[in-house]
């Protein structure tokens, strides 16, 4: 299936309405960190909101290519929960170390599973 610049205006759309969360969030504030914890915030929030809008359907693609989904359809319906439960981490600044940490290896777990299916 071949994609033109059209498929990818939705996608592009959401990423600028983040940034300009971010960019209204720091405003006058010059730390990047802080920019990035607030992105990050956004972020999470955004697509773990769009996945809960259609949970089901969710769980059944992402049974498709995550590694511990394929295993356990329980992490498919709860992980859209814990992007959620990210952003209000990161966006209330709340054990950053820990939350990066977790973030990290949920993230590289995701990549293996699109690693694999790709």
């Amino acid at each position: 299936m071949k994609h033109t610049f059209k498929d990818f205006i939705p996608l592009i759309a959401i990423f600028l309405v983040i940034i300009s969360f971010t960019t209204f969030s720091v405003s006058g504030d010059s730390d990047f960190m802080n920019g990035m914890r607030v992105f990050m915030g956004y972020f999470f929030l955004v697509f773990g909101l769009f996945k809960v809008i259609k949970w089901k359907g969710f769980v059944k693609a992402y049974k498709k290519y995550d590694v511990l989904a394929k295993r356990s359809t329980a992490y498919a319906y709860v992980y859209p929960l814990i992007e959620v439960g990210l952003a209000v981490a990161y966006l209330s600044s709340w054990n950053l170390y820990y939350v990066n940490i977790f973030t990290l290896v949920i993230m590289l777990v995701s990549a293996y599973g699109v690693w694999l299916k790709l």
